[in-house]
């Protein structure tokens, strides 16, 4: 208990407040977005262009990449062979070890590094929360660990838009709602690790 304290407060210490005149607002929907695939690998092989022609029917054409918390996405240590590799990718990208830097980018850029960014929210248990959000959208996405998107939506309309936007581009909800791991048979992730 004392040190799930601990990290709760270190994590809201982390945390940006918000700018006089803007007003924190709780969500009014959430989604969990899926998409069935063999492995990790088939995944990361395939989810850019999946995302790709559901932004395009959606409208989403600029993107904003963030960290939960001001904590640099690629600070966690991971020696698994694809989590290397994507960490290469996202310096390339922008990304840094060692600062907590966001990253904007065009529907193509983001596209490009969705499956690198989802190796890191799979494989590192300390790395801080992946979100994004598309220019003129209601909703904000978080990369899971089960490789899902979890979105919070704002706005009635866009909750709709969403959601009927799923299955025409090769898209799903969990049948039950709940989000769990459907890539292993273990339920272990192989190349998770936390930095302690």
């Amino acid at each position: 208990a004392k040190l799930n304290r601990e990290t709760e407060e270190e994590m809201a210490a982390l945390k940006d407040g918000f700018s006089p005149g803007i007003v924190a607002r709780a969500p009014i929907d959430s989604l969990i977005v899926a998409m069935n695939a063999r492995s990790m690998e088939d995944f990361v092989a395939r989810f850019g262009t999946v995302f790709t022609n559901l932004a395009d029917q959606l409208g989403w054409s600029e993107f904003v990449v963030l960290t939960g918390v001001r904590q640099p996405l690629l600070g966690q240590e991971n020696d698994h062979p694809p989590v290397l590799a994507a960490e290469d990718h996202l310096l390339e990208a922008g990304f840094s070890r060692t600062e907590p830097h966001g990253l904007a980018s065009d529907l193509e850029g983001f596209a490009s590094i969705l499956g690198s960014l989802f190796w890191i929210a799979r494989c590192n248990a300390a790395a801080p929360h992946i979100l994004f959000a598309a220019k003129g959208s209601a909703s904000v996405g978080t990369l899971c660990q089960y490789a899902n998107i979890h979105f919070d939506i704002y706005e009635p309309q866009e909750a709709n838009l969403l959601g009927n936007a799923l299955e025409p581009n090769g898209l799903c909800q969990p049948p039950d709602g709940i989000c769990r791991e459907i890539l292993s048979q273990t339920s272990a992730i192989p190349g998770r690790a936390i930095e302690l």
